[in-house]
């Protein structure tokens, strides 16, 4: 979930706190990522997939704009990230990006992924932040 997580983040330009939820307790369908939120080009064999962001703070009335991005022959791709987490995740209805206990991704749990990866590689930690 964290790796689908994080390229969606990059391969999208989102910041952290679009694709997770405030807290466990403050998902809200209306505002938040959700399955239905999600789409692709092709059921069978998808190239690229498009994500609903309601709001963002590049996005002052709350109109909402959707987000494309295209499969990558690359190591990193968002299109084979999504779809080998939503094999584990299934597709029911609920937050787009949840634990393993079925909780909503939170903001800090992310950043905290983030950071314990970081470290994993070698790389220092404190330098780097969570609002983007």
């Amino acid at each position: 979930m964290l790796w689908a997580a994080a390229c969606v983040c990059f391969f999208g330009f989102f910041h952290s706190g679009e694709i997770t939820v405030p807290s466990t307790n403050g998902y809200n369908a209306g505002a938040h990522l959700r399955m239905a939120d999600l789409a692709v080009d092709n059921a069978t064999n998808p190239k690229m997939l498009r994500l609903c962001l309601k709001s963002s703070k590049t996005d002052p009335f709350r109109l909402g704009v959707n987000i494309f991005m295209g499969k990558t022959v690359a190591a990193i791709c968002p299109v084979t990230a999504m779809l080998a987490y939503l094999t584990k995740r299934g597709t029911d209805n609920g937050p787009l990006f949840r634990l393993r206990d079925g909780n909503p991704l939170t903001k800090p749990a992310f950043v905290s992924s983030v950071r314990d990866a970081l470290s994993q590689a070698g790389l220092d930690p404190t330098k780097y932040a969570g609002h983007s």
